[in-house]
């Protein structure tokens, strides 16, 4: 597993990168109804042009799509290159949907409950109009029942984004989102002041 390990990292922090901590940077999920036009749905703009405070969501009941959904108040000055994220849940799941257009590395079994995902924008930088950048979606069979929580990749614990610098922002456990299907989803749009925390590729690669 070495190996693509390696690749894992190489994908979302090349060569140089500076890790900091985001205190301004949150995972959520957005739940919808189906859409069969899939990453090309109306509603994948419709989430892009809003703000993360925007997404709230009463409960579906029956198949529904869940939409992960990265937010930062700063609008992503430098770009988005990648994100690397885990999911936690217990709901009867279909699969998972890039909407990207990049590349991703999910880890053996992905979307099950305990496990992480990689994933870039295709020609690895995305500027998004607003402060809300979809990655993809889980096709949920149900959608009455069950709860998901984002968490960070089990393979480095922790979620993270990195910018087009390329610079690789760790995201705190405190600003990733999750809910219950019976009741909604609130999304998690707080801050947090956090230290900055700086590393250089040497250190990052001893990761793996």
């Amino acid at each position: 597993m070495k190996g693509p390990m390696l690749l894992l990292a190489g994908l979302l922090i090349p060569i140089v990168a500076f890790a900091q901590t985001d205190a301004n940077a949150n995972l959520n999920v957005y739940l919808t109804n189906p859409d069969y036009a899939g990453c090309a749905a109306g509603v994948f703009a419709q989430i892009e042009a809003s703000v993360c405070e925007d997404l709230v969501t009463a409960p579906i009941s029956g198949p529904a799509f869940l939409w992960v959904v990265l937010s930062d108040g700063d609008a992503y000055p430098d770009g988005l290159g990648g994100c690397q994220f885990g999911v936690e849940h217990t709901v009867q799941m279909d699969g998972w949907n890039l909407c990207t257009g990049g590349s991703e590395i999910a880890e053996e079994g992905w979307p099950q409950t305990g496990t992480g995902n990689a994933v870039t924008w295709g020609g690895g930088c995305y500027d998004p109009t607003g402060e809300n950048a979809v990655l993809g979606y889980f096709s949920l069979t149900t959608g009455d029942s069950g709860e998901l929580t984002l968490t960070g990749d089990p393979r480095i614990g922790v979620a993270m984004w990195s910018n087009c610098v390329p610079t690789s922002q760790d995201m705190y456990s405190s600003l990733l989102g999750g809910g219950d299907l019976a009741i909604g989803f609130d999304p998690n749009c707080e801050e947090q002041e956090v230290p900055t925390l700086r590393s250089t590729w040497g250190q990052i690669k001893a990761k793996y």
